[in-house]
């Protein structure tokens, strides 16, 4: 199996290189590495040339620079267009491999023939306590649904290597090419926060019980500060975005009892953040991101 790998990368050149490094680090290297660099200035020639020659062929790595595709789903889709690999690995620019991260993945497709998209496991996840796992696992539900949080707090108890779940981790994913030619990234809706679960889901429902998380493939996610939302801005894109998604799934049963219960979590949250840092920047976010929700229409492609 081919693999390609698809980075998409803004303002973020030193967490890049760190991540390349451990691309380079690894025992199974992909067969192509493509940067999608939206960044204000570009990577100089000298870097790209150096990473070409690790690679072994210059044309294994594939740079684009372009500052006018706008968000990360574009970029995505803008990867894949360029992608000629069987399995399309998407990787964020702040992370780090550890194992053999390629290995477990190839041997993950070859041990389950039907699986056609899996992710892995952040090992720092940022929120693990038992407090967290609790409130995230009882207001997500139903179309929001998400396992990945517990998954990462407990797969190294897990003796399982492939976990089923219909929501995929969008800076570890892995996918099998027939399914991008089916299903297109939704390029015209400003996802970004949940773009992974919005495609994932959607994944699920034509091809159903053949998405896993891979508990053998993992990454150390450094969380950059760089290009990171301000927590007021934060809280408004999250509820602009799970209610566009709610709005692409609203024909689920119970959809709507489900973005209820979600947002009478995410103000309780939002409270509690509000007293953390003594500001309401929480609370005006979420509630200013509710009233675009509502108002924002959905296109349709």
């Amino acid at each position: 199996m081919k693999i390609s790998v698809v980075i998409p990368t803004k303002n973020r050149h030193k967490d890049l290189q760190i991540a390349l490094n451990s691309i380079f680090n690894q025992s199974l290297k992909p067969d192509e590495i493509i940067l999608v660099d939206q960044s204000e200035e570009r990577l100089d020639d000298i870097t790209i040339n150096y990473y070409k020659q690790l690679l072994g062929e210059n044309e294994k790595i594939k740079y684009l620079y372009n500052p006018s595709i706008k968000g990360l789903v574009h970029a995505k889709s803008v990867g894949f267009g360029i992608a000629t690999g069987d399995i399309i690995c998407f990787l964020e620019d702040d992370i780090v491999l550890q194992g053999d991260y390629f290995k477990e993945l190839i041997d993950g497709f070859k041990e389950c023939e039907k699986m056609v998209g899996c992710g892995g496991v952040v090992t720092n996840p940022p929120l693990t306590n038992l407090y967290y796992l609790f409130f995230h696992n009882l207001f997500h539900r139903g179309i929001f649904k998400d396992k990945r949080p517990s998954i990462f707090a407990n797969y190294a108890k897990s003796n399982r290597s492939l976990i089923p779940s219909n929501t995929i981790s969008g800076g570890l994913s892995a996918w099998k090419r027939e399914v991008f030619e089916k299903i297109k990234f939704d390029v015209l809706n400003g996802f970004h926060m949940v773009e992974d679960i919005e495609y994932s889901t959607r994944v699920a429902d034509l091809y159903p019980n053949q998405l896993f998380i891979n508990s053998k493939v993992r990454l150390a996610h450094n969380f950059s500060p760089a290009g990171r939302d301000a927590e007021k801005q934060k809280q408004r894109r999250k509820a602009i975005e799970f209610i566009m998604f709610y709005k692409k799934r609203s024909n689920k049963n119970f959809a709507i009892l489900n973005l209820c219960w979600l947002f009478f979590g995410l103000f309780v949250s939002s409270i509690v953040i509000s007293l953390k840092y003594r500001n309401f920047d929480a609370i005006q976010g979420l509630s200013g991101g509710i009233i675009v929700g509502i108002t924002k229409k959905l296109i349709i492609s």
